[in-house]
């Protein structure tokens, strides 16, 4: 049975099996109803999918197009084609959704490192300001209840790291939120070292009488930590090389450009605190939070740097006039600047939904296009992953989300998430 031939008046999803290794069987999904036979234990990622999408976000310059059917073989995508193409295999699993997206993407987040109990949160070690050593990939959880709601949701990709609770914080990586190992899941690590520039640090050590008390004492602390890192690199590349310093090590990442520094900055002062450092010291840098970005245009336009913008958060709350998240994607996307929504890294942000905040976007100003575009392809070309994640296209990594209506519509729900091609979660299955 084809999508087609089963109809979709309904608004439903339909996964249909016509057997594997000789034997038949059909399974039937029909917006969380009963299973009447369970698929095989197969991955989906060997195996052979057709999805029909009634509309289609393909993130690509097409936009949203439908109807479509989208193709996969071997965890990637092989054709999106507007006829159902011909020669598929009789096993092929059959999918059919009123909306289908590229997999979301959080390019800054906690999820995995904060835990949904106070006593599982792991994001910040504040026995010190300098924590350039700690890596997220040394205690991402794939098990936190809070990844499993993150990928029901549609998150299939997210770049997490220590909060912003020290002057720096630690190393972020780039992971999947469906597989059974971290290793398995590991995109990209490290892909950034976490600074803090926001009120954070200030209040994490001033309250406690410790240094640094002080933005000026913060920011003074991240430039000789980069200045000791920088003499450190020019002396390891010499003929008698000091011992190894794995905050040192980390910082030199940054300074050499392998990685960007991920840098809190709320305030425009702040914003032009990290501008001024990244030139000082010549590394790449990407703001998040940002939430008085709208102050400090003229020198974004500038310096050309990309932005993710997170819900507010409690700092960026004490001022009255804060720049409202919605309305300032809508004024980064009519000035050019690069931007994608995050959740961040506020006490709260894992728990977020990326999808329920490019939806309060759409109420301020953005099409659903451009909605939804901040939150696959714009933070898959921020991260450098959009030559395999973030749009769909052939050739591309099988991250799909299917809804059964208008992601934009609060009342939509997701109805089916594929990773790699392989299916992680099917609404009542």
């Amino acid at each position: 049975m084809s999508g087609r031939e089963g109809g979709h008046e309904d608004g439903r999803i339909e996964l249909a099996r016509g057997g594997h290794s000789g034997g038949g069987g059909v399974w039937l999904l029909l917006l969380g109803l009963a299973v009447l036979h369970p698929v095989p234990r197969v991955p989906l990622s060997a195996q052979v999918a057709v999805i029909r999408a009634e509309r289609l976000m393909t993130s690509a310059e097409d936009g949203i197009v439908g109807p479509r059917f989208v193709v996969v073989r071997g965890g990637r995508i092989t054709s999106v084609t507007i006829q159902r193409p011909s020669g598929l295999p009789p096993a092929a699993l059959e999918f059919e959704a009123e909306f289908v997206t590229p997999g979301f993407i959080d390019a800054r987040t906690t999820l995995g490192l904060s835990g949904l109990h106070r006593g599982d949160d792991d994001r910040d070690e504040t026995s010190g300001p300098n924590q350039a050593h700690l890596r997220a990939v040394d205690a991402f959880d794939l098990s936190d209840p809070l990844v499993g709601h993150s990928l029901r949701s549609g998150t299939t990709t997210v770049q997490t790291g220590p909060g912003d609770a020290n002057s720096i914080g630690g190393q972020a990586g780039i992971f999947k939120l469906h597989g059974e190992t971290v290793a398995g899941t590991s995109v990209r690590f490290p892909s950034a070292v976490v600074f803090s520039l926001d009120e954070s640090a200030k209040l994490t050590y001033g309250a406690a009488r410790q240094f640094p008390s002080t933005r000026m004492a913060n920011v003074g602390l991240i430039r000789q930590a980069l200045v000791d890192a920088d003499r450190y690199r020019e002396q390891r590349s010499g003929d008698d090389p000091p011992s190894r310093d794995l905050r040192k090590e980390a910082l030199a990442k940054v300074l050499e450009r392998e990685i960007p520094a991920l840098v809190s900055a709320e305030r425009a002062d702040e914003i032009a605190t990290a501008l001024r450092l990244a030139g000082e010291f010549g590394f790449e840098v990407v703001l998040v939070g940002a939430t008085q970005v709208r102050v400090a245009l003229p020198l974004m336009l500038e310096a050309n740097v990309p932005v993710l913008l997170g819900p507010p958060g409690k700092a960026a709350l004490r001022w009255e006039a804060g720049d409202l998240l919605p309305q300032t994607a809508s004024e980064l996307r009519d000035r050019g600047i690069r931007f994608a929504l995050v959740t961040g890294d506020d006490e709260d942000a894992a728990q977020a939904s990326l999808l329920a905040m490019a939806r309060s976007a759409i109420r301020r100003g953005l099409t659903l296009e451009q909605a939804l575009e901040a939150i696959t392809i714009s933070p898959a070309r921020i991260l450098g992953l959009d030559a395999d994640l973030g749009s769909v296209e052939e050739g591309k990594v099988a991250d799909l989300v299917l809804f059964d209506g208008n992601p934009g519509v609060a009342s939509t729900r997701v109805a089916a998430v594929l990773v790699e091609g392989t299916a992680a979660y099917v609404r009542g299955h």
